[in-house]
Parts: C-alpha cells; structure tokens; sequence
C-alpha cells in the first residue's frame, strides 16, 4: 500500500490491473468433460481464460492447495516479485493448481495458449501433464531437479543435489581421503544422494561405509547413543591413556536433512569422531545459521552452488515482503526473469543451452540440450561460526 500511495495515478491503476490479473479465479466447470487418454483432446465446456494480445503468455503451474501449498506461496512470490521489478507489463501471467492440475490448463497447452509454462515443481506432476497430452510443444521451466524425466521441451532448473555430493567427494580425495563414512537417513531424499556418493566413490576405486540411520533410531535417543558408540567404536579409557587410536575414518559425508546432521554431528563429536579428528563433508544442507553456529560442526567443509552477489536483491525483498528471501523466492524470480529472456531471443534452444550458461540470484546454471542443469559449485568452511570460501587449484 505504501509504494501505491506513491505513485501517480497511472501507475496505481496499472498495478491494481496487474494484480487482479495474477489474482484470477482459476476453478473449473463442474460440467467440463473428462479426459479419455486414449483419444485426441476434445475439450468442450471449458471455463476459457484468454489472455490479452501482444503479451508474454506465461503458465504457472504450482501447488496453490493441499500439503505442499506453503512450496506454492513461496514460488508465488518469486513470481510476482520478478514481474513486478522487471517486466514493464509486457507479460501476463495465469495460475494454476498443481494439486488437481484443471481440464482447463490441458486445454490451453493443446489449443496452444501458453507462450511457456514455469512448473510444475514435483516429478508426479511432470509425468501425470506427459501421459496425459502426448505432444507439447511449450517449454516448461520446472523447479524438478529429477534427472530421470526426460521429456521433450521439460527443462529441469531445481538445484541438483547430487552435484554437490559429487563435487565434495572429489575436495575430499584431493585432500587425501581415503576412506569415508556416509550417515544418512531412510528417506528418499538421503537415499539418492547416499547412492549417489556410493557410485561416486566406487568409481575412484576407494573404501567407504554406510551407515543409514533408521527413523525409530533416530527418534530414540538412548539407542541413538548406542548405535554411534557401536559405529566409532568409543571405549571408555583409563584417565592415563591421553592418546587417541587412529580415526576409523578419513572423512564423514553427510546426506541427511538439517535435522538429521544436528542429531548426529554432536554425538559423533562426543564420541571421538568429530571434525578435529575426521574432516566433515556435506552439500548445502551445512548452509543453515543454525549449522553454522553449531560448536561440533566447526571445522566442516561443504558443497554449494556459487551464488551471485544478492545484496540488492536481498534488500528489495526485505523492504517489498518483509522477511528475508527463500532459495524458493529466489528460484521462481530467477526462472520467472529466465522466462521472458527466452520470449525475446530470435533462437530460444541455443539461448537455452548456450556455452557461457546464465547468471542467476541463485548461482551460475549451465543447461544441457538433454534439459538438465547444472550450477557453479562452491566449496566453504564453517570455522568460527562463520562461513569461508575455500579457493581450490
């Protein structure tokens, strides 16, 4: 309300538009017909939204209901943010609901009505849009970072965690390490990157250990002790003996949540097996104020996609949302600004995949013609509570 106040009265009723374009109700007709998969598309009944002419014609497929529609506010945000700053009007943009994609949003990709699509964030989405039109022809910029899905015109722009595994497993064998620990957890997101350092570490021909860490474990603290004790293989000594065996390992890499590194880190500490004896590895999991600030992670090292300066950026969010920016507001308003650059060009594929890739908030993205991407890795120290960039050669 405060920037409407002060603007004229032009800019005001420009604004009021543009919300209210953003703001549309995008429920369908109850008497819409159903989709038959093994047909062509014969949509009838269709609650049409048109957009104007001469316009950036963007679809926004996210999460809006449902568990996951916290994901879709963030996204929301980013979208907004980056069309408001930077696109001057020449884009309109349409919402839709991931959590029951609408027979409406079908039928603007088949009668061709999207210039491009920015979504959908999870894999089910992707696959369900696939199965259901055989023939896109629209980009989609989705926040999927699932290397599996290949489809035509999909563009995979999430962070791909399993780089920076593989980027700190290498820091880790340039310093020396030979053999590693892997803690993780039994969730789906720790078993990929598990795997992932397990054939990355298979290929350099070196020892490692895995130890997956079971929720009922986790959830209980003495078995918890007991099962790290088992693990370092602690023993409590004689006060004489003030020298400590060889570490059992070189390197523990972490592929747990935030969560699951602040429940395992202290006790591996404890018990003999902290950074100042074994070096600590993880991906940008470790870049959290309350990781940072964390007495027995000082000393860790991990990977994490080399962002640009975002002071301004930063600032303009603090000042326009008033909280500080999420990698999720930060993704949508880099993927949302990347949606007009390809409008523009006379050849959007080779912009897409050019060579010298794309300066984005949230890193540098290189994008493969096969619609992975991939991010500019950083390596950083956490030491004193603070972090360090570390310059390799």
């Amino acid at each position: 309300l405060d920037i409407i106040r002060n603007q004229d009265n032009q800019d005001e009723k420009a604004i009021i538009a543009a919300l209210d374009m953003l703001s549309r109700n995008n429920e369908i007709s109850a008497q819409q017909k159903k989709i038959n998969p093994n047909l062509n598309k014969d949509f009838e009944n269709i609650d049409q939204i048109d957009f104007s002419s001469n316009k950036l014609k963007i679809g926004a497929l996210i999460p809006l209901t449902g568990k996951n529609k916290k994901i879709g506010k963030e996204i929301m945000a980013g979208i907004e943010n980056a069309h408001f700053s930077n696109f001057k009007n020449e884009a309109e943009i349409i919402f839709f609901d991931s959590n029951k994609i609408p027979e409406n949003f079908f039928y603007m990709i088949e009668n061709n009505k999207f210039d491009l699509i920015i979504g959908p964030v999870f894999t089910e989405k992707i696959k369900e849009i696939n199965q259901t039109l055989k023939n896109i022809n629209v980009p989609m910029l989705s926040f999927s970072n699932n290397k599996s899905l290949n489809y035509k015109n999909l563009w995979l722009l999430g962070k791909m965690q399993e780089e920076e595994i593989e980027n700190i497993i290498d820091f880790g064998i340039k310093t020396g390490v030979k053999k590693f620990a892997i803690f993780g957890d039994d969730t789906l997101y720790s078993k990929t990157l598990t795997r992932t350092a397990e054939e990355q570490i298979n290929r350099k021909g070196l020892s490692k250990s895995i130890y997956i860490i079971e929720k009922t474990i986790l959830e209980d603290r003495s078995k918890l002790r007991e099962k790290i004790k088992k693990i370092t293989g602690w023993k409590k000594e004689n006060n004489s003996k003030l020298t400590l065996p060889k570490a059992k390992y070189d390197a523990i890499l972490f592929t747990g949540s935030k969560g699951f590194i602040l429940q395992i880190a202290p006790l591996l500490s404890y018990y003999d097996l902290g950074p100042e004896r074994t070096m600590f590895l993880g991906n940008s999991q470790f870049k959290n104020e309350q990781l940072i600030k964390e007495l027995s992670l000082q000393g860790s090292f991990f990977s994490s996609s080399k962002e640009v300066e975002s002071f301004e950026f930063r600032k303009n969010w603090l000042k326009n949302w008033g909280s500080e920016p999420s990698f999720l507001n930060t993704l949508a308003h880099d993927i949302t600004n990347f949606a007009n650059e390809i409008y523009i060009e006379s050849n959007p594929l080779n912009y897409i995949t050019r060579k010298e890739g794309h300066k984005w908030i949230t890193g540098k993205v290189f994008i493969k013609n096969s619609g992975i991407s991939f991010r500019e890795q950083s390596i950083n120290k956490i030491e004193n509570k603070i972090l360090n960039q570390i310059d390799i050669d």
